[in-house]
């Protein structure tokens, strides 16, 4: 997992807008989604010369160690389902616990 962790830190240090998702099966970790929401960007020919980014690359913490902890707990609990970050100005603003339960 601890691979994971860090891929997981970095993707979470390129995301200003936007939400990165965790998929969870059968306890493991299958897939990470990185969703960037950009603020309406005008396309570059219809305006001239454009700045084409507002996003701050500096490496400030976007989740506290307690939260990343928690964060980790969640996907320990799930067996099924997924962990969603909510990031706002480049700072996770909210965690989304969903889980699937298998019925046999």
């Amino acid at each position: 997992m601890c691979a994971f962790v860090e891929e997981l830190r970095q993707q979470l240090r390129e995301v200003c807008n936007g939400s990165v998702s965790i998929i969870v099966q059968d306890g493991h970790v299958i897939q990470l989604n990185v969703q960037q929401h950009y603020n309406c960007f005008p396309i570059p020919s219809q305006k001239g010369n454009v700045e084409t980014s507002n996003i701050d690359d500096s490496d400030d913490v976007v989740l506290n160690d307690e939260d990343f902890s928690t964060l980790l707990q969640y996907l320990e609990q799930v067996k099924y389902g997924s962990v969603i970050l909510i990031i706002e100005s480049s700072k996770v603003v909210g965690i989304e616990k969903n889980e699937k339960l298998k019925l046999k």
